[in-house]
């Protein structure tokens, strides 16, 4: 697991030319957080296009299951909007699977504990897995006060990555 990151498109350029990097965040039960780093991303870098692809899956994530009014009520007053190849408002939550780690270029934890998770049910994928530089909260049966406050704190975490081109 590390820290340090090529979250940011230029870098698919190096390794992939034509294809879009392929971002992969993973939280719990992908219903919150990780769909809405995954939109939020998307939006960041929707200039750059074909540059970058975020989607999301979760450790614990009953298949499915929609992504939570609240989340998508937050991005929506942020003023964003789903993008072709990933609207959020239709997200169905998935199980982390080895096939989505194989294909994705970089593997986002939304917090320590999930990159700990991931390494140690994907061993071979471990130089790949990243963390954000914070934890961020579930905001899970909370009020959209708390989902407000973890998009604040997701734009926060992927500024940080955009503003260093890419590393802590």
């Amino acid at each position: 697991m590390t820290t340090d990151t090529a979250l940011h498109p230029a870098a698919a350029k190096a390794a992939r030319a034509g294809a879009p990097r392929r971002v992969l965040f993973v939280c719990t039960g992908n219903t919150c957080r990780s769909p809405m780093a995954a939109a939020l991303y998307n939006d960041q870098y929707k200039e750059t296009e074909g540059a970058a692809l975020a989607t999301s899956a979760g450790l614990y994530a009953t298949p499915g299951a929609p992504i939570s009014n609240e989340a998508v009520e937050a991005l929506r007053e942020a003023g964003i909007a789903p993008i072709a190849g990933y609207d959020y408002t239709a997200h169905r939550a998935r199980p982390i699977r080895r096939e989505m780690m194989e294909e994705a270029d970089e593997v986002v934890a939304i917090s320590g504990s999930h990159a700990m998770e991931l390494t140690l049910r994907f061993p071979e994928f471990a130089g790949k897995i990243r963390t954000l530089p914070m934890d961020i909260s579930d905001p899970y049966g909370q009020g959209i006060e708390a989902y407000r406050l973890c998009l604040m704190q997701l734009r926060y975490c992927l500024q940080l990555y955009g503003a260093n081109g890419g590393e802590e």
